[in-house]
């Protein structure tokens, strides 16, 4: 009797795009608009936050400008060590940290404070970013593999 062998990733190459796929799918795209959303939003409620820390526009430049450093930091940092020691694992680490910020970003009470949590949510948002394009690269079958990345 002859067994044929079947490998992993021909199994993920050649299968169907069932629920467990959508669920990878959908939860990486919401992961990436949350990426977009919280730039956007932190545009809308400038104002707001301005007058409620009493922030002048230049102190408030501040949180926006360490908050790009913190998404080259993440992106970079976790990249590396997500290949090194798997992608699941660091996501959920890199989601846990931007959870915990973006509550915390809420309570701020200082610029200073605000920035630093900005920065730490920045790393933990941009950390998850490339995890969630290998994933969804991973778990979309090949014939469909470029239009969902890029979707």
């Amino acid at each position: 009797m002859y067994k044929k062998s079947v490998g992993l990733q021909s199994v993920l190459d050649e299968g169907k795009f069932g629920a467990l796929r959508l669920f990878v799918f959908a939860v990486c795209f919401l992961i990436l608009l949350l990426d977009r959303y919280d730039v956007q939003a932190l545009g809308a409620i400038t104002p707001a936050v301005m007058r409620d820390l009493q922030l002048s526009l230049a102190e408030f430049g501040l949180v926006f400008g360490f908050g790009g450093a913190g998404v080259l930091m993440g992106a970079i940092t976790f990249g590396n060590l997500e290949d090194m020691y798997g992608r699941k694992a660091l996501l959920f680490v890199c989601l846990a940290i931007l959870g915990c910020f973006s509550v915390c970003m809420v309570t701020a009470t200082s610029g200073i404070e605000l920035t630093i949590y900005r920065v730490l949510f920045s790393i933990g948002l941009s950390g998850a970013v490339p995890a969630v394009i290998a994933l969804a690269s991973e778990y979309t079958p090949k014939r469909i593999r470029a239009a969902s990345v890029t979707i």
